[in-house]
């Protein structure tokens, strides 16, 4: 897991992908609407509006692809998880690049996203999003899918 401000963004990935990167953010707005953007090589980007909860559900990793999360509207908290900290509720689906669990533990870890902040989630990152910090609100969030094969790729060519 990375979490960091989205200026240090360049520190992780290659130039040319921050610049893929920058150019989406800065043409989604709060305004937009909710939905699925095919970017390149079976990467996406998900606009999502949603609602963080004092409890929520989900809890997931994934196997095939990163998560890069961003906000564009409102905080919430992401805790992390350790294997074994959480138990399987629901077996890994390829459809979805989902494995969900429940807890059974504490979490080892929580970060607060706002604007301006990134996290990258990486397969095998236990993680649960939309944790309200205080009350529950309203969030307008954009996750980049980005397909692992293709991240080592871009990764091991660009040294």
């Amino acid at each position: 897991m990375i979490f960091d401000s989205i200026t240090n963004l360049n520190n992780y990935f290659q130039s040319d992908f921050c610049n893929l990167i920058y150019n989406e953010v800065n043409s989604i707005s709060s305004n937009s609407e909710d939905g699925v953007i095919s970017i390149e090589n079976d990467n996406y980007i998900k606009v999502m509006t949603l609602f963080t909860q004092r409890n929520p559900l989900v809890i997931e990793s994934h196997k095939e692809e990163v998560d890069i999360q961003l906000l564009l509207d409102g905080n919430e908290k992401i805790q992390l998880y350790d294997k074994e900290d959480v138990k399987i509720s629901d077996d890994y689906n390829p459809e979805t690049d989902c494995v969900f669990y429940s807890i059974c533990g504490e979490p080892i870890s929580e970060i607060v996203l706002k604007k301006g902040k990134f996290a990258v989630f990486f397969p095998d990152d236990i993680h649960r999003p939309l944790v309200a910090i205080d009350v529950p609100q309203k969030l307008k969030k954009i996750v980049f899918k980005l397909n692992l094969n293709w991240m080592n790729k871009i990764n091991s060519s660009s040294q």
